[in-house]
């Protein structure tokens, strides 16, 4: 298991150990839409098969990643 805290203006790494891989994102404060779509495109993109959410506006990341 690997834990990754994305802050604010963190740098996203460039990939992830194991692929593909399952990913809990818990959201306790708000993120912009630009920033939202930054992540959910990062996780595809270094293979998150199954992503589910936690937290403020949950159900938005559900359907940004999907």
């Amino acid at each position: 298991m690997e834990y990754i805290h994305l802050q604010k203006n963190t740098t996203l790494p460039k990939s992830l150990g194991n692929k593909p891989y399952k990913c809990v994102v818990v959201i306790d404060e708000q993120v912009s839409e630009k920033r939202q779509t930054e992540i959910s495109r990062w996780l595809v993109d270094t293979g998150c098969l199954y992503m589910m959410a936690w937290g403020i506006n949950c159900s938005s990341w559900d359907d940004s990643v999907d």
